[in-house]
C-alpha cells in the first residue's frame, strides 16, 4: 500500500497505520526508538518512513522524496539540538546573549535579517534554525551588547521573520 503525506501550512498530517515496524526496530513499539545512536540518522529516519508505508511527502510547492525529506528533517532537528544545547551551555556559564551566525549566501529573509544580531539566549524562538535546512548557529557574547533583540515581538524584526519565529 502506498502512502503519501501532505504538508500543510500548519504542519504535516500523517495517516500511516499505527503498527510496529519491521527490521532493526522490531523490538520496540515506538519506531523512532531505533534512531538513538544511529551513525546515519537520515537513513534511519527514511527506513522508519518506509516501514510505515510512506513513500513521499507533498508540500504546497514541491514533492519531497523520502531521502530528501529525511535528510532535511534530520539536519534541521540536529541544528536545533546543537543551537539549543549551545545556548544552555552558555547560560550555565553566565552568558546571557549570543550572536546569530548565518551563511553569507543565505537566501532566506529571516536568516539575512538575523545574521550578526545579538539575541537573548533565554528565548529559544530567537535561535536558529529558522526554517527547514537552516544552517545558522550562535556564538556567545561575553559582554552585554548595546541593543540586543530580547524577543520575537521586537518591532525591529520584519513581520515575516516574526511570523517564522513565533511558529517555533
Amino acid at each position: 500500500m502506498t502512502r503519501r503525506i501532505r504538508v500543510t501550512a500548519g504542519g504535516m498530517a500523517c495517516h500511516a497505520p499505527n503498527r510496529s515496524v519491521r527490521g532493526p526496530c522490531e523490538t520496540t513499539s515506538d519506531p523512532f526508538d531505533c534512531l538513538d545512536g544511529s551513525s546515519n540518522p537520515a537513513a534511519a529516519v527514511k527506513q522508519v518512513f518506509e516501514d510505515s508505508g510512506i513513500t513521499a511527502f507533498q508540500g504546497p510547492t514541491r514533492k519531497w522524496t523520502l531521502e530528501d525529506y529525511s535528510s532535511m528533517l534530520t539536519r534541521t532537528i540536529l541544528a536545533e539540538a546543537h543551537n539549543t544545547g549551545a545556548a544552555m551551555r552558555y547560560a550555565t556559564n553566565g552568558v546571557q546573549f549570543g550572536q546569530v551566525i548565518e551563511h553569507a549566501e543565505a537566501i532566506d529573509a529571516t536568516c539575512k535579517f538575523m545574521n550578526g544580531k545579538a539575541v537573548n539566549l533565554a528565548d529559544p524562538r530567537l535561535l536558529p534554525p529558522y526554517h527547514p535546512n537552516c544552517m545558522g548557529g550562535i556564538t556567545p557574547l561575553m559582554t552585554p551588547p548595546e541593543d540586543p533583540i530580547m524577543s520575537p515581538d521586537d518591532p525591529r524584526i520584519p513581520a515575516e521573520a516574526q511570523k517564522m519565529m513565533l511558529r517555533k
